[in-house]
């Protein structure tokens, strides 16, 4: 499945979410925390730092229970996923906030403040992962078809053009083929195979060029970018 355009997007901050680029990954903002669920976590945690560092322990709950899905060398594609789609950040959003709700309600991995365990300890407390999230939560994981093993989005960027000389046009100016190449090119067909890019029709008849490097060009931003 081609990833819809208007779903790309690069990690930003509001007032729900804030994108920390060191774990690469999204945490609750406390303050819209605070107003979704009703839960005052500054209170029930005794301070403002405290609040911030179980949310940070949130995220990472959040990010493990859909990563434990994948096959480790799809690893850094979904978390690239995670962080450049609109759509997989409205389902981080929701399920944050219903393990909020859940370790709140019934227990989840906030059963450690109930009996007692530092909070600091509690980073350390054994607890089977399928258990950490709740049945809400795992209903919004498979929603947005995140239980899947093999990311199936095509994630790499694609560029339309109405004619094919727009294309090949487009193809030396990136400088993979000369102007004499293109001058010869009748179809798609006609372009020499390239390990950089494919060239394709789609069903509306526009002509595509996709950069199959697009994730391999992301990882050098990995960290700074993303």
């Amino acid at each position: 499945m081609i990833w819809n355009v208007n779903d790309a997007t690069t990690p930003y901050d509001d007032d729900k979410l804030k994108y920390v680029y060191t774990n690469h990954r999204y945490v609750l903002e406390l303050d819209n925390q605070a107003s979704a669920t009703g839960i005052d976590l500054v209170t029930l945690w005794q301070g403002n730092d405290n609040a911030l560092m179980y949310l940070e322990m949130v995220s990472d709950v959040c990010y493990t229970y859909i990563l434990r899905f994948k096959d480790s060398k799809y690893f850094l594609r979904m978390l690239y996923y995670l962080s450049h789609s609109e759509e997989m950040r409205r389902a981080l959003y929701e399920m944050m906030i219903d393990t909020v709700r859940y370790n709140h309600e019934d227990g989840g991995f906030m059963i450690a403040y109930q009996t007692g365990i530092n909070l600091h300890e509690m980073k350390e407390l054994r607890l089977k992962i399928e258990n950490a999230v709740s049945v809400i939560g795992n209903q919004i994981v498979r929603n947005y078809g995140l239980q899947q093993r093999v990311n199936n989005i095509n994630m790499n960027d694609m560029t339309y053009f109405d004619t094919l000389t727009g294309l090949t046009d487009h193809l030396v100016d990136l400088g993979y083929i000369t102007a004499e190449d293109a001058d010869i090119v009748e179809e798609v067909d006609d372009l020499a195979y390239d390990y950089r890019y494919r060239c394709f029709v789609n069903t509306k008849g526009q002509y595509v060029y996709e950069d199959v490097l697009t994730f391999e060009t992301a990882l050098d931003g990995y960290g700074s970018d993303w």
